[in-house]
């Protein structure tokens, strides 16, 4: 209600009529894709309770009309149909339908009853638990290579996150054969805190590539070393991270194309306009035909996980 207040209703107008439509209609900003994508990024993002997680299915279904299980299956089947067929895809957009997976296979795991699945289905479960391991491992021993060029002691950070994983990996399957499945899922519990420490504690954070908004707001900090001037004004092009209006200042300007940073150094005396490789010839293009001179005054290069793609940002200030 008070941002609909502020707005004058433009936020929604542009949360729904914008944002979600085009989400709807195709595939917004290169991330559509075939329904059942989120079926089979289910076990890599459940990893690693995806093993337990495909067995714990077949007596979900049949404790279909107990009150508890119907509650969960109401949680997750109607969302994930929509999810699969909404052209637009995030891994995350499943992710609160997890905990509601999360208590049926609880209820599995626990139940001194429970019924052995079908072995194809108990095959299926060990196939992808496994890709997901090789997924998981892999993807994060590879990334420092990926990332940048050369080689230095950075790219051995994925090493502890390939030992977590196949370590995580031997512990669950080994329970798994003996079937002691309470164990399994302790023995997931204890290795997901290394799987999460090592790729999301240690990896990530050092790896300056994947950061560009931290840099970008460390140059726009060199060019301003007293802070932003009152009345100066940063923009955008090419690179609309969330995490850049936080850092750079929830005043950044977004701005659609190179010629819209060319204009905004024009507009204003004391300006910055960080201006993706993309769009750099628009960029240079709009400044000589303003009869511009921006100074450049830094070069931020990284990888854009949201568009999985490289892209180098240039920062150009008005005036030096």
């Amino acid at each position: 209600i008070a941002i609909g207040l502020a707005t004058h209703g433009a936020f929604f107008a542009d949360a729904l009529g914008g944002d979600l439509a085009s989400k709807v209609r195709g595939g917004d900003d290169a991330h559509g894709a075939l329904p059942g994508l989120h079926l089979l990024l289910l076990p890599v993002l459940a990893f690693p309770s995806s093993l337990l997680l495909v067995r714990a299915l077949p007596a979900a279904w049949r404790d279909r009309t107990a009150p508890p299980t119907r509650f969960l299956l109401a949680w997750i089947v109607p969302s994930w149909i929509v999810f699969e067929c909404v052209p637009t895809k995030l891994p995350h957009y499943t992710l609160p339908l997890y905990p509601a997976l999360f208590l049926l296979t609880a209820a599995w795991v626990l139940d001194p009853a429970r019924r052995t699945p079908p072995r194809w289905l108990a095959r299926v479960s060990v196939a992808a638990f496994v890709g997901a391991a090789v997924a998981l491992g892999g993807g994060a021993a590879a990334l420092p290579f990926f990332l940048e060029r050369g080689f230095a002691a950075r790219d051995l950070l994925g090493l502890p996150a390939l030992l977590a994983v196949a370590a995580t990996a031997f512990m669950v399957l080994r329970m798994v054969r003996a079937r002691r499945f309470p164990r399994a899922a302790l023995s997931g519990v204890a290795g997901a805190i290394l799987v999460y420490w090592s790729v999301l504690g240690l990896e990530l954070p050092n790896l300056p590539a994947l950061w560009i908004a931290p840099r970008v707001g460390a140059v726009l900090a060199a060019h301003w070393p007293d802070g932003r001037p009152p009345g100066a004004v940063f923009g955008a092009a090419g690179f609309h991270e969330p995490s850049l209006v936080f850092l750079a200042g929830t005043d950044t300007r977004l701005l659609p194309t190179g010629w819209d940073a060319a204009r905004l150094l024009a507009g204003n005396g004391d300006a910055v306009a960080a201006v993706g490789d993309r769009d750099l010839g628009a960029f240079q293009e709009e400044t000589a035909r303003l009869g511009l001179r921006p100074a450049e005054i830094g070069t931020v290069a990284g990888f854009n996980y949201s568009r999985g793609r490289p892209t180098v940002l240039t920062l150009f200030a008005a005036r030096p």
